[in-house]
């Protein structure tokens, strides 16, 4: 009878057989790009746009690739409303919003998977806003215990 074998396949480096195709393993992460800010960013008052906080740039090596997004904060406002959000070359993939808010900080995280569909440099924007009698809206960064920033996985497919 033939019998299925199993083997074990050891190695110590795998190449790309042709250069610049990269090696994809579907499901696994190819690469990581973290942002982090440097001090604190003000965005507070009546904005009636809204005002970019930190940029992560990512050159997805494949063309189906999943991108997965992640942003965390640590706000302090005064008042009012604020929202924050992720956008992607114009187009917007997270939104992170929260009513009325007493003094005080809030730290938030948020999560999504995107698919830019290129290899091309794509950007990432984390945003602020703050509105309706809004004062004093800070996004603490590195310099803050808890931090803020952009994480971004690629994942193959």
């Amino acid at each position: 009878g033939g019998g299925l074998k199993m083997s074990t396949l050891f190695v110590d480096t795998i190449n790309e057989k042709t250069s610049g195709n990269g090696v994809a393993i579907p499901g696994h992460v190819v690469q990581v790009v973290k942002t982090e800010g440097s001090g604190i960013i003000y965005f507070g008052g009546s904005y009636t746009a809204y005002t970019d906080l930190m940029t992560a740039n990512i050159t997805p090596k494949f063309n189906n690739s999943l991108i997965v997004v992640q942003m965390f904060q640590t706000l302090n406002t005064a008042s009012g409303y604020w929202s924050m959000r992720i956008i992607r070359d114009g187009t917007q993939v997270i939104s992170n919003s929260e009513g009325a808010v007493a003094t005080g900080r809030m730290q938030s995280v948020a999560l999504k998977t995107d698919t830019p569909n290129t290899t091309s440099q794509v950007t990432y924007k984390l945003q602020g806003i703050a509105g309706g009698g809004g004062t004093d809206s800070n996004l603490y960064t590195v310099n803050n215990p808890t931090g803020s920033g952009i994480i971004l996985m690629e994942i193959a497919q």
